[in-house]
């Protein structure tokens, strides 16, 4: 019988950190941070991931101020200057203010990819900016409100485009 290591070789801590972003991909924020905790190796993986997926459902009802908090940090910690995904669900506690100031600090780190799953009774007002993003190639938002009609030339980088507007 061969001989057995007390310790087993950790061969996903030696992965390039493109591969670990990638896995991460598949996770939501809170997984990803938690990362952090597996080893040295781990601790600041999870702040130069360009995928970020925020849900407020994971958070119980009562803790909709600790998703906000939660969103904050990690959007002040992450070092990704260049974002590629970034998702984010709310689901009825989140303070409208806090959720547009997301959208604008996720706009500075060219984000090519925005989903906003907008589930509160209170209806998202998009920054007109958002549409004239250069890096934008992707814009999916529901529960949203766009006041003021943009030519058409406004949308020349988005490749898709996906609104659920109240006018």
């Amino acid at each position: 019988m061969p001989k057995r290591h007390s310790r087993e070789e950790d061969r996903i801590s030696s992965l390039p950190d493109e591969i670990l972003h990638h896995i991460f991909n598949f996770l939501l924020a809170a997984s990803t941070v938690k990362t952090s905790f597996l080893s040295r190796r781990w601790r600041h993986v999870w702040s130069s991931s360009p995928n970020l997926h925020f849900d407020e459902y994971y958070f119980p009802f009562s803790y909709n101020e600790e998703f906000m908090i939660f969103v904050e940090r990690v959007l002040l910690f992450s070092d990704a200057t260049n974002l590629n995904c970034v998702s984010i669900t709310t689901r009825g506690g989140c303070d409208m203010f806090r959720v547009l100031s997301w959208i604008y600090t996720i706009m500075k780190r060219n984000v090519r990819d925005l989903t906003i799953y907008h589930q509160q009774k209170e209806l998202l007002k998009l920054p007109l900016k958002i549409f004239h993003l250069q890096s934008l190639k992707r814009l999916s938002v529901t529960s949203c409100i766009k006041d003021d009609p943009l030519p058409d030339s406004s949308y020349r980088n988005l490749e898709v485009l996906q609104l659920l507007v109240e006018t």
